[in-house]
């Protein structure tokens, strides 16, 4: 029986939209070309969540890796990393929604130190958590199953009752190694179908 559901954050509970962020502050389609290919969608970016290395070493790699040029928005996105992110709409009705139905509610996200609290105070949903684990905090990263295992016996949770919804899925796999069920939540645009699907593998037990 499913007693625990564990959600991501980005993509899942929040937009990640650096891309949105950048414009609004007048970057080029150039720029941000070059700081996703660069920076975010780079492993340096990762290693900012799994905080084996020191920020400020990782900063400046991604300053190096967009060029003397565009080095200023790796300094913006990192500084004021809660305009990357915003709640999405359905977000607080949904957690609301299964906590009245007596669903206890996890959040299990790679972030990194200095993103997770920056952005933590606009994180409204937050409040509905009866337990959260980032991955700075532990130096691991989903999908390593020991991630997975370390939240449950933070919080003391059996995995099987346990289940994951994320947008990746790598991570949902991960979590099915460690005992949990999984949901692949693959749009937020369309957050209906996986609320139904999340139903469906709750009446399953």
């Amino acid at each position: 029986m499913i007693n625990n559901i564990i959600f991501d954050i980005g993509n899942v509970l929040i937009h990640f939209d650096w891309k949105g962020f950048l414009r609004k502050q007048n970057a080029s389609q150039e720029d941000i070309r070059i700081v996703g290919e660069k920076a975010v969608h780079s492993p340096l970016w990762r290693t900012l969540d799994e905080n084996k290395v020191p920020f400020n070493e990782i900063k400046q790699a991604l300053k190096d890796a967009v060029g003397p040029q565009r080095e200023h928005w790796i300094e913006l996105m990192l500084d004021y990393y809660s305009g990357l992110c915003s709640t999405l709409p359905y977000t607080l009705p949904w957690l609301s929604s299964l906590k009245s139905r007596g669903y206890k509610i996890f959040v299990l996200s790679n972030f990194s130190q200095n993103g997770f609290l920056k952005a933590k105070p606009y994180f409204p949903f937050l409040k509905y958590a009866d337990g959260y684990l980032i991955s700075y905090e532990v130096k691991l990263m989903k999908p390593d199953k020991a991630i997975y295992l370390a939240l449950c016996q933070k919080y003391g949770l059996d995995p099987a009752e346990c289940v994951m919804i994320d947008d990746l899925e790598e991570n949902v796999s991960g979590a099915r190694q460690a005992g949990m069920k999984g949901l692949v939540f693959k749009s937020f645009k369309t957050p209906e179908k996986y609320q139904r699907e999340l139903d469906q593998l709750l009446s399953e037990g």
